[in-house]
Parts: structure tokens; C-alpha cells; sequence
């Protein structure tokens, strides 16, 4: 199906957006452009944007960046989530796709993470690979790979991410 809209990259410059953002601008004819939300929870933070302002401008692809206040009261990631879905709600156009580098081992987490919670049967379902996002559509189109198949595409590429210490 052809996409009418613009097709956008949520890009954290970590490698599974970093992989999927360079398996998209060599391999789509349809221009890409990227966001970066910047939480601001991380010391290293305004380096990471900064570097995915160069990665961008090395391949001459547009980036918007946005920060974001993330509340500190409860859970600090859903906080940061729920702060960067109302970035990419508030940017995206009908027609617009946003696309993220979920991959299985995402899901795997996702799944066990709901059923642990308790919100399982829907947890056993786990992330849909495209689901409707404010006025356009979110598509995770790397959820049938694996993180280390995505290392070393990135790795083969010469890629040069980002390793944020909350992922570790």
C-alpha cells in the first residue's frame, strides 16, 4: 500500500532505531524524516540529541527534536512513555507514519511484563505492529527480529549508536 503521508522515524539514536532508520534511507524510495524526544532523565541526555542531530545531517535527512518534562511521581518509564506518545500525537498528520525499532526481544518483554503485572490475556498479545496514532499510524516493523540480528546489521554497517544505561 502506498504511503501518501510522511514516514517518520522515532529515533533515540539507540541501535534499533539507529539500524532502522539506515535500513530505511537505503532502502525506501520515499523520503524519511526522524524525531527525537529528549527526556532529559539522563545526565548524557543533550549528547545523545546531539548526536542524532549529526547522524541526521550526515545522511541529510530532517530531524525535529523536542524535550520533554517527564512527571517523577510513579513509574519513571511510563512517565517518559506516556511524554514521548504525546510528542509523536502532536506531530503526526493524517497520512503520517510514524515507525519504531520494536523488535522481538521488546515484545518477548512486553508480553511477560503484562502477564507478571496481571494484564494478561492482552498482554499475551503483547505490541500490535500497527495500530492507529493521533491523526496518522504507528508501525513496528522489526518485531520478528531479533536485538542481536539488529547488532550486528548494525555493527556490519558501521553504525555508531547510542547505549543508554537504562537499557542495560
Amino acid at each position: 500500500e502506498a504511503i501518501s503521508g510522511r514516514i517518520i522515524v522515532a529515533f533515540s539514536g539507540g541501535c534499533d532505531s539507529h539500524t532502522l532508520l539506515h535500513l530505511l534511507h537505503t532502502g525506501l524510495s520515499h523520503s524519511i524524516e526522524a524525531i527525537h524526544v529528549n527526556h532529559g532523565l539522563s545526565s548524557e541526555a543533550d549528547a545523545w540529541q546531539i548526536h542524532c542531530e549529526a547522524i541526521c545531517d550526515d545522511l541529510g535527512l530532517p530531524l525535529s527534536s523536542f524535550r520533554v518534562d517527564v512527571k517523577r511521581e510513579g513509574s519513571l518509564e511510563a512517565n517518559a512513555r506516556s511524554a514521548r506518545y504525546e510528542v509523536f500525537e502532536s506531530e503526526l498528520r493524517s497520512e503520517d507514519v510514524l515507525v519504531m525499532g520494536h523488535h522481538q526481544d521488546d515484545q518477548v518483554e512486553t508480553i511477560l511484563l503484562n502477564m507478571i503485572s496481571g494484564r494478561a490475556p492482552l498482554g499475551i498479545q503483547g505490541m500490535p505492529i500497527e495500530r492507529s496514532l493521533g491523526r496518522g499510524r504507528l508501525v513496528r516493523p522489526l518485531l520478528h527480529v531479533t536485538r542481536e540480528d539488529l547488532r550486528q546489521y548494525g555493527r556490519d554497517q558501521g553504525l555508531d549508536w547510542i547505549e543508554d544505561e537504562s537499557n542495560l
